[in-house]
């Protein structure tokens, strides 16, 4: 061992060590049973942020672990290298985004192997490689086939900036400014997402994902029950003679005081024609996103037609408006108006002076009383004729009973979940795989001329493929007539939908997903940024699902894609605001690498806090970090004689029963994946159990054993070259982990208890481990500075908590 720690030499020599042994190599014949973790792979930017280092370092510690667990761990890397970010920065630096994304991702695979990551680069894919992207066309001529893919006109949002189509949830996080987009109709390949909706909601109790992603993915679905309503209009008016409209309340029926159509509806559409203002105001409404007509604090305008439905319950007429705040895609365009109990139908009649009645109260609410503001808790009906008195159920039952006969009212359920429009007018892209043919239409091309290649000669700065006439000139595979081929390419989370399953058979030629694959699927463990919870993880699972009942998946591969998900909280700047390079206070990777090396960065980036949580970046604990891998190759060098003395000796009682216990709290800590407590609650305390008791060889042997087990999964580099001076067989990364350490013994002879007087420590007790509850509480309370507490107060409670491994707790509730 070398006298001083050099990060950089230390990190360099094990690498190489690693990559002369194929150290990270996965074989799918290995017989250890296999584990599959993932980590989101990265798009190829040009260099790693610190949110890199944070979403892959968290990986690569459940990976490190897992594998000395004993499992075959399958931990891949690949590249989102297609997409509209690739290609505007390419048309800013004028050159072309297959150089530049060349270029970034050498850079950035460089960082990452700097990095250490257990990562079987044999496995490396990236989506802009035909021997890639060619299976993602394989899969939609698949899906074309089976009706999973359709061609028609849909209205999109239209980025006017860069000429394409753009998703909802990119308007509505930042990445496209909402000034530059509006809604147009437009011709779109949509997969058919809504056909899978009920199982995609339905497979979320069946995977270990965290709370908040489940719930956004339920909003996404948006599956709700409810009843559809038909209104019969007062005069036929623009070919229709009723209106349906879907609706969640039911019970509110009888406080419909107006009804709304959206600006496309045949009602409105018809009273545009006559009326110019009317005709404005729908040009107006259509240019709204969705996302901001469902937007309960927006304000809300519409103007009133000629026309009126009758209320099926009461025959009452009801005037109808156009409003902007209607979304088109849900129900049938139209909603009832009940003011009294919906905020947005509220704002609306405030506005424009539509009567509001209640029609629902809470028990004790006065059913006559002025409505002040919208009422929305399900109470009873009231004010509502043969509906008084019963509840939403209750409301449902009798209107079946009223209005069910007379095809006025069902049972229905709705879903806000749209089919997905998949194709964007880039250049930057996978070639979708349809040529478009004058006499025969759209006609997928035949899979023995897979891959349909992107060319790379493309003034991709003019027109991009439309551009480029040895590409889009075709012949059509039915009629052999002169054709084109379609120049809009797939949109980018198609790339990443099926990324996972590749990675376990990736150098597969003739089959998308291999029968090798079957054992590694589905992936174990998937980390990523919850910012995906509405795209990536929901287009995944759709995927997944198809190729699983097209029968591309092998039948062992299950009905979900990623059985367990964690999402790290974001690294902030050491501003706390969200980094960016607008705000000058993004941290590169390579700037800590160069300054400290991998392990410090990664033991800093572990160390942060809880994994879940956003933290800021403090540069002085980075540096922490650093004198304490310093001083620890300081402690080891100057242990070596101890350590080996100590091989075949036992710790002293004392100090193995604390190092079990801390060994038990390292167990429990990634067990629930709370990886920061192993940095001070494992590495820091197990160095100074060791440090501080030199004389114990065992102890040393065994501690630093240990430890180094521990620090490999953080600061793998150094750990690596410790555990050889130190004199252990093999490599660390070989090394097995300790066996699980039961709770017995755990105990001694002794127990620590902290006492607490009304939340707040006042002192601390050792006891024989074997006393009982009322004995332990007696010795707790004679404690002075408790005594001391509690006197002249009545103990309300007294209660015992032991933890295993760890000090109790000896809770006082005192009152007076």
């Amino acid at each position: 061992m070398q006298d001083k720690y050099d990060a950089k030499a230390v990190e360099q020599a094990v690498r190489r060590r690693w990559e002369e042994r194929g150290a990270f190599a996965v074989k799918d014949d290995d017989p250890r049973p296999k584990y599959y973790s993932l980590c989101m792979w990265p798009y190829p930017s040009g260099d790693l942020h610190v949110g890199h280092l944070r979403n892959y370092s968290i990986g690569d510690v459940w990976a490190r672990h897992k594998r000395m667990q004993g499992f075959n761990v399958l931990q891949p890397m690949g590249w989102d290298a297609f997409g509209k970010d690739a290609e505007l920065k390419a048309r800013k630096e004028g050159i072309h985004p297959a150089a530049w994304v060349e270029s970034n991702t050498a850079n950035m695979r460089r960082e990452l192997r700097e990095l250490g990551y257990m990562v079987d680069w044999s496995r490396e894919l990236a989506t802009c490689n035909p021997k890639y992207y060619r299976w993602e066309q394989h899969l939609f001529l698949r899906m074309w086939e089976k009706d999973l893919v359709y061609y028609s006109p849909t209205k999109v949002l239209w980025d006017k900036a860069t000429g394409t189509v753009v998703a909802r949830r990119d308007v509505d996080d930042g990445k496209v400014a909402r000034q530059d987009v509006e809604v147009r109709e437009f011709p779109a390949y949509q997969m058919r997402l809504r056909r899978y909706g009920e199982e995609l909601l339905a497979g979320l109790a069946k995977i270990a994902w965290p709370e908040k992603i489940v719930k956004d993915q339920q909003y996404l679905i948006g599956r709700s029950e409810g009843m559809s309503i038909r209104f019969a209009l007062e005069a036929p008016a623009a070919g229709l003679e009723e209106i349906e409209v879907y609706t969640t309340r039911p019970d509110t029926l009888m406080g419909v005081t107006y009804m709304a159509v959206h600006a496309s509806h045949p009602l409105a559409a018809a009273a545009a024609e006559r009326d110019p203002k009317i005709k404005e105001f729908c040009e107006q409404a259509l240019q709204i996103l969705p996302i901001d007509a469902g937007n309960a604090d927006s304000e809300k305008n519409g103007v009133a037609l000629d026309v009126r439905v009758l209320n099926p319950v009461s025959g009452e007429p009801v005037p109808v408006w156009v409003a902007d705040y209607v979304i088109d895609d849900y129900g049938s365009g139209a909603l009832m108006g009940v003011p009294a109990h919906d905020e947005r139908d509220f704002s609306f009649a405030r506005k424009y002076g539509i009567p509001i009645v209640r029609v629902n109260a809470l028990p004790g609410a006065d059913p006559a009383a002025p409505v002040e503001q919208a009422e929305v808790a399900k109470g009873v009906a009231v004010n509502s004729g043969p509906l008084d008195g019963l509840d939403l159920a209750g409301c449902v039952a009798k209107l079946e009973e009223l209005l069910g006969p007379k095809g006025k009212a069902r049972r229905d359920h709705n879903m806000s979940l749209r089919d997905w429009p998949i194709n964007r007018q880039m250049y930057w892209g996978t070639p979708i795989p349809i040529i478009k043919c004058a006499k025969c239409g759209l006609v997928p091309v035949p899979d023995e001329d897979l891959p349909v290649e992107l060319p790379l000669d493309v003034d991709f700065l003019k027109e991009g493929l439309a551009s480029h006439p040895e590409f889009v000139n075709a012949k059509c595979p039915k009629c052999g007539a002169d054709a084109q081929r379609e120049c809009d390419t797939m949109d980018t989370f198609v790339n990443s939908a099926w990324y996972y399953a590749r990675f376990a058979c990736r150098d597969a030629a003739d089959e998308m997903v291999a029968a090798r694959a079957a054992p590694w699927l589905p992936c174990d463990h998937y980390f990523g940024g919850d910012e995906h919870a509405q795209g990536h993880l929901v287009y995944a699972r759709f995927i997944h699902k198809v190729m699983r009942d097209l029968k591309i998946l092998p039948p062992e591969s299950g009905d979900e894609p990623f059985a367990a998900l964690l999402c790290q909280g974001m690294v902030l700047g050491s501003d706390r605001k969200k980094m960016s390079k607008s705000q000058d206070n993004t941290v590169m990777a390579k700037d800590i690498l160069e300054r400290y090396g991998a392990d410090t960065a990664r033991m800093y980036i572990i160390g942060i806090g809880n994994p879940k949580d956003a933290y800021p970046w403090n540069e002085e604990h980075v540096r922490d970090h650093a004198l304490f891998l310093e001083a620890l190759w300081t402690l080891a060098r100057e242990r070596r004689e101890q350590v080996a003395a100590g091989a075949d000796a036992e710790p002293a009682a004392a100090n193995g029963l604390a190092l079990k216990r801390l060994q038990a709290a390292i167990d429990r800590n990634l067990k629930e994946q709370r990886f920061n407590n192993l940095v001070f609650g494992g590495i820091h305390s197990i160095r100074n159990l060791v440090r501080d008791n030199p004389e114990d060889a065992g102890l040393q042997h065994q501690g630093f054993a240990a430890l180094l087990k521990t620090l490999n999964l953080i600061a793998p580099h150094v750990a690596e070259e410790l555990w050889a001076g130190l004199g252990y067989e093999g490599l660390l990364i070989d090394a097995s982990w300790w066996e699980p350490i039961a709770a017995a013994e755990l105990q001694g002879d002794e127990q620590l208890y902290v006492v607490q007087v009304n939340g707040r420590k006042r002192d601390e007790l050792t006891v024989a481990a074997g006393l009982g509850d009322e004995e332990v509480i007696a010795a707790a309370r004679a404690c002075a500075n408790v005594a001391r507490h509690l006197e002249g107060k009545q103990v309300a409670q007294a209660k015992v908590v032991r933890k295993p491994g760890g000090h109790g707790i000896v809770f006082f509730v005192a009152k007076g």
